[in-house]
């Protein structure tokens, strides 16, 4: 890692950040990083709004590091769902921000969410087996896998490295060298309206995973997840800016949401199902979905059916 890492202003921005005002860290913890921002406006343009959006997710990831150190789960949750946010809005602005210091950053956060993500797979685990009445199933080494995971997760929220993480990736949301880069394809988008940037760019994505929904009876896990991930960033997108949309209406936002958000909710009820077999199950193979999973498909077919007939009927 670059010697732009450990330089002391970095350290300075890292420490307001992570030991910010106590109020503050409250309203960011109760703040959803995926929801409307209210500072957005229509003819703002797409750099200011990915610096606002960013600079949120950022925030949320920060206020619920203390409580995720101390093993909550529902914390660890929110962060992953903060990361995931901060992800989501550089691929949506990728044309304004992509360079070489993200990519830095990136394998920083793909370095801190294996962790949390480890974290997050046992927890749900353990919650369907004790939801389920299956608590004989709470092995001593599952127990034991479970407790070194958020072991591992509280080791690398209290290490230097995070914080250099949380560091750079604030200086670079604020300073980096994309706010500057002149090529063909940046310096127009960072200069387009919100509103011209995300009618265009949300389109493309909305219509990406509506063609990709028409084979999720013949799809495998590995695709049904990328699929997932896809909805869930067309989703995040929609909130930021569904509103900004030509013809837009309350009613038909909130409808395309619920859809959306019932679209990501089977695919992630699937996937979770998914990685319990493979922590409780490991190498067995199954040749047909079990019957709640094919009911679960059949349920997310249907919010996407009904996706196109809003979008596109």
């Amino acid at each position: 890692m670059d010697s732009t890492w450990s330089n002391s202003t970095l350290r300075k921005q890292a420490d307001r950040l992570l030991k910010g005002n106590g109020a503050r860290r409250t309203a960011m913890a109760a703040l959803n990083p995926g929801g409307r921002h209210r500072d957005l406006r229509p003819t703002m343009t797409s750099d200011h709004a990915f610096s606002l959006i960013a600079l949120r997710c950022l925030e949320s990831m920060v206020a619920h590091q203390d409580a995720t150190v101390r093993g909550e789960s529902a914390a660890l949750h929110q962060m992953r769902i903060s990361v995931t946010c901060l992800k989501a809005a550089v691929s949506f602005f990728s044309p304004v921000v992509a360079g070489d210091q993200w990519r830095r950053i990136k394998l920083e956060f793909k370095w801190l969410n294996s962790h949390l993500g480890a974290a997050r797979d046992l927890d749900v685990v353990v919650g369907q087996l004790l939801a389920g009445g299956n608590a004989h199933s709470l092995t001593p080494e599952l127990k034991q896998q479970w407790s070194a995971s958020h072991a591992r997760v509280a080791a690398s929220l209290r290490s230097d490295r995070y914080r250099r993480l949380i560091a750079a990736a604030a200086d670079w949301i604020q300073h980096g060298e994309w706010r500057s880069a002149d090529t063909a394809a940046s310096k127009p988008a960072r200069a387009a309206t919100i509103e011209a940037y995300a009618s265009q760019r949300l389109g493309r994505w909305l219509a990406q995973i509506l063609r990709q929904s028409s084979k999720l009876g013949i799809m495998d896990a590995d695709t049904r997840h990328r699929l997932r991930i896809k909805t869930k960033r067309v989703r995040y997108a929609m909130e930021w800016f569904g509103e900004f949309l030509p013809g837009s209406t309350p009613q038909t936002l909130r409808a395309i949401l619920k859809q959306l958000r019932r679209a990501q909710g089977c695919l992630g009820e699937l996937n979770d199902a998914e990685r319990a077999r493979a922590l409780l199950e490991p190498g067995k193979r199954r040749a047909t979905l079990p019957k709640r999973d094919r009911r679960l498909v059949k349920t997310t077919q249907l919010a996407f059916e009904a996706l196109i007939e809003l979008t596109q009927g």
